[in-house]
């Protein structure tokens, strides 16, 4: 559990077994629906970290608009005006075309994800509707305050999933500060960890540590790979 995991981290003692931690990011009604029933099955715990604005305000997570947008437009290339050249969504399987756009505005941080969303639905031709653009894709309090009294861990994943490295330094409190602030007003329990949204090497620094230190999370979780020398055995 991410319980045991803050245990071992604390001690700092050197350990020659092998952990495993089993995390899901977002917090997507599957979780709750199809993940959360098989690990109870199997009495196994987990983590769910939430991006709180999502359960607050349903709504399609810019992600998977931008997922929608390389499905439903008939445009064959996307170049944003600040880009010196033109991502192909037209070439390759759906989910490397999905890929390749995705990475682009990822690493995208001249703009604010809202601004780079406006223009790429003005030069797709493409548009959500509000019905869809609302649909509940998330899990809401009741759904987390089950899995939590359940014993599953839950973390933050920030307020609206935004890349943590793009923003001000006041933005990037607010995203880490409101989250844990929301997440423990309805489930009544102190949020000790956060995993960070998109979680690579460009997605967040030195500054975002410092806040997420300072706000009193306890771990952070990041989607680089490798291993915690911290506890591996010394020898």
């Amino acid at each position: 559990s991410v319980d045991e995991l803050l245990e071992k981290t604390q001690e700092q003692a050197p350990t020659d077994q092998r952990y495993a931690v089993i995390t899901f990011d977002d917090g997507y009604i599957d979780n709750y629906e199809i993940a959360f029933p098989i690990l109870q099955k199997f009495a196994l715990p987990a983590a769910f970290y939430i991006a709180t604005d999502y359960v607050d305000n349903p709504q399609v997570p810019w992600w998977d608009e931008i997922a929608w947008i390389v499905r439903n437009t008939q445009v064959k290339a996307v170049r944003l005006s600040h880009w010196d050249s033109a991502i192909d969504i037209a070439k390759g399987g759906i989910s490397q075309r999905i890929r390749r756009l995705l990475s682009a505005i990822k690493s995208d941080n001249s703009e604010s994800m809202e601004s780079k969303l406006v223009e790429l639905r003005r030069i797709t031709c493409c548009s959500m509707s509000k019905e869809d653009a609302q649909t509940q894709l998330f899990a809401n309090w009741d759904n987390l305050r089950e899995m939590s009294s359940a014993g599953m861990h839950i973390g933050s994943h920030t307020s609206t999933h935004s890349i943590l490295s793009h923003l001000s330094l006041t933005e990037q409190k607010k995203e880490v500060i409101h989250s844990k602030q929301r997440l423990e007003q309805e489930l009544s329990k102190v949020i000790t960890t956060i995993a960070y949204p998109v979680g690579n090497e460009t997605t967040f620094n030195e500054t975002t540590i410092k806040i997420v230190k300072d706000a009193g999370y306890k771990l952070a979780f990041s989607f680089i790979s490798g291993i915690n020398t911290s506890l591996t055995p010394k020898h």
